[in-house]
Formats: C-alpha cells, sequence, structure tokens
C-alpha cells in the first residue's frame, strides 16, 4: 500500500459492500418476479427440471449478497425515519435533530458489529494474522458462487424458450456477474492494503528487495493483547512449532522467546574448516545449519532505508563490529543505540557461530579475559566465524552480532511503533477488529 492510496476509500468498503448487495438484491427479486409469473402471452409456465435447477442453483449463488442487501435496505429505512422525524420537529430544533441524523448514521456505519456483517467477516482467530489465507478462503467462496451462477445462466438459457422465460432470467443472471467481480475487487483492496500495508513515513511506491517480507501495522502486535481474555492468550508450545515471521511478530514479539538459545538447537557438525579451501557463508553445510530469529529496534527512518534497500553493519559493540540482534522486541530495549521507534524480525542464516558468555568479556568481573575480550570486542571473530553469539546470565537478554547481513539476512518484517505511524488509525485498522487472538493451529 503506497502513498496512493486513500483512507476514506477503505474506511467506506462497508458502504461499498452493502451497496453491491441492495443491488444485487433489487436483481434477485426481479428474478422471482419473472420465475413466478406467467409468460407474456397469458399462458402458465412449465416448470421443468433444468428450468427449476437453474433458479435454485442461481439462489444458492446469490443467498448472502441478498441478506446483505436486505439488512442495507433495513438500515437506510431507519436512517430514513430518523431523518423524518427531525424534518417534523419545529424548525428551533431541526438543526439539532439533523445534527442527531448524522450522528446515527455516522455510528451505524462506524458500528463493528454491522462493518462485519456487511462485508461478511468475523472477528476469526487467524485473521489478523493472515490476511492473506483470509482473502483466499474468499476468494474461493466467490469463485463457487461464480460457477454455480454460470452454471445457471447456462440453465436457464437452454431451458425450451416456449414454456418459460429461461432467456430472460439468463440475461439478468448474467448481468449480476458484475457485483460478484466488484464484491472481488473489493476484497482484493482490503486484502492489499492488510498484506501490502505501509507506514505513513514511508512514500515510496516503487518495489522493495525480495528480503523484505512486509510491514506488519503496530496494533498486530502483542502490545495490545490482553492475556487474560479467553482464546486471546499467546501460543503455549516451547518453542513454537510456528516460525513465519509475521506469525511471530504478532504473537512473540515481547511475552515469549520463540526459538531456544542458539546452544540448545540440534545442529549437524560440521567439518574443520582448516581443511574446507569454501568459504563458510558458502559452503553447502552451513547452509543446513538452522536459521534463527533476531530482532532488531532502530529508529522508523533507519526501517524504512533498510526495507528499500538492506541492513548496514556497525562499527562497535560489545561483541564488534556487526548487525546485531536480540531474542525478543522487549530484549531490545536499552540496547539500540537509536530511541528506538521500529522493530525489524528477521530470519538469519548463522553460519559457523562463536560463542561467549558476557561475564567473561566484562572488565570488572572475576571471570574476565583479556584474551577473549580481545577476540570478540575487536572483531576478530570474523576471521573464522560468520556470527558471534553473546551468552547472558539471564536468557532473555542473550543478543548476537553477524558479520554480513547482506548474505546472512534472509528476509525480514517490520513493525513502526504508534507514535510513528498515523496511517493505522486513519485507516480505522485500530479499531476494525478485536484483540489478536492466538492463531497456532
Amino acid at each position: 500500500m503506497c502513498c496512493c492510496h486513500c483512507s476514506s476509500l477503505y474506511r467506506n468498503l462497508p458502504f461499498f459492500h452493502g451497496l453491491t448487495g441492495f443491488l444485487e438484491m433489487i436483481l434477485g427479486i426481479v428474478r422471482i418476479a419473472v420465475f413466478f409469473s406467467p409468460l407474456p402471452s397469458g399462458v402458465r409456465k412449465k416448470y421443468t427440471a433444468k428450468y427449476t435447477t437453474a433458479f435454485i442453483i442461481d439462489w444458492i449463488s446469490s443467498g448472502v449478497p441478498t441478506l446483505i442487501g436486505l439488512f442495507t435496505a433495513l438500515i437506510t429505512l431507519l436512517i430514513l425515519l430518523k431523518t423524518c422525524i427531525a424534518c417534523l420537529k419545529s424548525s428551533n430544533n431541526q438543526n439539532n435533530e439533523s445534527s442527531s441524523s448524522k450522528g446515527l448514521t455516522r455510528r451505524l456505519f462506524q458500528s463493528k458489529s454491522i462493518r462485519r456483517f456487511l462485508v461478511i467477516d468475523c472477528n476469526c482467530p487467524w485473521y489478523r494474522a493472515r490476511p492473506r489465507l483470509r482473502f483466499q478462503i474468499r476468494f474461493l467462496l466467490l469463485v463457487i458462487f461464480f460457477i454455480l451462477r454460470i452454471t445457471a445462466i447456462g440453465l436457464y438459457a437452454t431451458a425450451p424458450s416456449d414454456d418459460n422465460d429461461g432467456g430472460l432470467l439468463a440475461t439478468v443472471c448474467a448481468f449480476s456477474l458484475i457485483f460478484i467481480f466488484n464484491t472481488l475487487c473489493l476484497d482484493f483492496y482490503r486484502y492489499w492494503v492488510w498484506w501490502h500495508y505501509t507506514p505513513q513515513r514511508d512514500s515510496r511506491c516503487h518495489l522493495k528487495p525480495n528480503k523484505h517480507e512486509r510491514y506488519i501495522p503496530y496494533h498486530m502486535m502483542g502490545f495490545f493483547r490482553n492475556s487474560e481474555t479467553m482464546g486471546n492468550r499467546p501460543c503455549t508450545d516451547t518453542p513454537c512449532r510456528k516460525k513465519t515471521l509475521d506469525h511471530i511478530a504478532v504473537f512473540h514479539s515481547t511475552d515469549y522467546q520463540p526459538q531456544p538459545r542458539w546452544r540448545d538447537i540440534p545442529k549437524p557438525p560440521l567439518a574443520d574448516p582448516q581443511k574446507s579451501k569454501i568459504p563458510c557463508i558458502n559452503s553447502k553445510e552451513i547452509d543446513n545449519q538452522p536459521h534463527y530469529i533476531g530482532f532488531h529496534t532502530t529508529d522508523p527512518d533507519a526501517a524504512v532505508s533498510i526495507a528499500h534497500s538492506d541492513f548496514r553493519t556497525g562499527t562497535c559493540g560489545w561483541i564488534g563490529a556487526g548487525a546485531y540482534f536480540a531474542r525478543s522486541v522487549s530484549a531490545t530495549w536499552g540496547k539500540a543505540k537509536s530511541d528506538g521507534g521500529a522493530h525489524i524480525i528477521a530470519e538469519v542464516r548463522m553460519g559457523k557461530v562463536y560463542e561467549v558468555e558476557r561475564d567473561v568479556i566484562t572488565k570488572d568481573h572475576p571471570r574476565f579475559n583479556e584474551e577473549i575480550y580481545n577476540y570478540a570486542h575487536h572483531s576478530k571473530w570474523h576471521a573464522d566465524y560468520d556470527t558471534c553469539y553473546m551468552i547472558h546470565n539471564k536468557e532473555m537478554k542473550d543478543e548476537f552480532a553477524i558479520k554480513d547481513p547482506k548474505s546472512q539476512i534472509v528476509k525480514w518484517v517490520i513493525v513502526i511503533e504508534p507514535g510513528f505511524d498515523s496511517k493505522v488509525k486513519k485507516y480505522g485498522l485500530l479499531t476494525e477488529f478485536e484483540q489478536t487472538r492466538c492463531g497456532c493451529i
């Protein structure tokens, strides 16, 4: 979703869905009238099996939009009734009542329940983390309705014309395909806004690198979850079986470490690097090593720059030069050089890893080892390793640095914090659905 998208269009999607359903309901009434009315010649129709089957199939594919149309008509009548009451009031109160009528209209179309009904939505557990799956399911249903409608058109058209109005019904039914296509376009636009979301600070419409999976709107993150609500708790699997970045960002960013420490992950043995002339990061055995999920906090402008280019290597740190990552978003707080404002969750190809305990490279600690400190802190590990992993006394504070972000970072997702992204509120995404729910299915 680049800068050319319109927030008013997105916020009015329920209105367009309701209008589409209303117009299709009108066509449905027309088809009912044609089906049950006698022929123009006054001859009673012959309801053959093909003719009746076509009508049944037609209405199976039209039931949902007709229901939406009826509901939209009911809301419209309610608004008209309120407006008429306002017009009958005295001139002194007319302005107040008119304002009240507008307020009623606004409240009706901003109601979550009404919006969900008009868009045929539910607060399903997997919606927020999986807008693509939601779109695919709805697309499949629309395809089924389209096929049923085409089948009905064929049956209408091939029914004996002397016995019924099959030709007219086929024409009206064919015209109704426009509304299925319109619903598909509205659904695709909605999916595009969610899955291809772009924050307020990113106004560049050109293509991003393949490593950039997506921006995730901040309200999808676990910060906004009430873990005490039934069905709204984080995953309980230790470690979580799902390793997709959007799932980890939504459900495991702060409340749960999505993976064990690097040393606790089973790994195939590595060959002796002294006997191999192939650089570690390019060798097949290194590629067979498990990937790791890293969390990085930076400022929003830097995050947007990364989204359009790549990570840049830092020149200093506890364990030397490199791109630094922690094991959760909360573990990055206080470590980032910037004041924060953006979080990056990345899948990292660790390569050959040098592990060091923080106590050993802390100068005022009894276990301090100057040789190891110089090796880690002055980036000497770059000659023999791809990653330096620092082990803290507290497991959640572990961090690691990689020497070559360009080749080691496989992909990432980015979240811009609330104070730096007004588009979430502007589009109404923040209140469109209830709290994020666990999606470990």
